[in-house]
């Protein structure tokens, strides 16, 4: 069976309803987000994606590329670019090997994903993603150099407390401690 057809069948064993999108991939929703599994002709690799997490203008890019990279500070397995000049995304790619549990694998793929995100945001509002500090101690929005609101935390609920690095390594000991158990039954 080829990866595209193994991962399909897997995502919606999952519970996930994916839909094509065009030659790209398909999509799927998980907590109100949009993921994508992106397809080519490599069955070698998986590749995963939230697109267009945050618009980036020219006002903002300076003070986005440093979320991205406090992001890819915090994080193992996902990395973050600016796709089309417009949007930042997060990605997950994976070398797939014979041995592979592709649902304890997919699992693992959108926690980080969404783990990602949630700090990409976090990031983006002023917190200190590295520490677990708020770096925006005096105010509630944070703002560019114009005083442009980039984010209004008072009118974003999806962004709770920040993760500390000890707390990603413990959520992800805690997923594979479940996996493991898991596989044990």
């Amino acid at each position: 069976m080829k990866t595209e057809e193994l991962v399909l069948k897997e995502l919606t064993s999952m519970g996930f309803e994916p839909t094509q999108v065009g030659d790209m991939g398909y999509a799927f929703n998980y907590e109100e987000l949009t993921f994508l599994f992106i397809t080519d002709d490599d069955d070698a690799f998986l590749r995963f994606a939230i697109p267009n997490m945050f618009e980036v203008t020219d006002d903002n890019r300076t003070f986005v590329l440093e979320a991205i990279n406090q992001t890819s500070l915090s994080l193992k397995y996902s990395k973050m670019c600016i796709m089309s000049d417009a949007y930042v995304w997060a990605m997950y790619e994976h070398r797939l090997n014979s041995t592979e549990d592709i649902t304890n694998l997919l699992e693992h793929i959108i926690l980080v994903l969404f783990i990602t995100y949630d700090i990409f945001y976090k990031s983006v509002s002023g917190e200190d993603v590295m520490s677990g500090n708020d770096a925006d101690d005096d105010t509630d929005d944070d703002t560019d150099e114009k005083g442009d609101v980039l984010v209004d935390e008072e009118n974003d609920d999806s962004k709770e407390d920040v993760y500390t690095e000890e707390e990603i390594d413990a959520l992800l000991q805690e997923y594979m401690d479940a996996i493991e158990k898991k596989e044990q039954k």
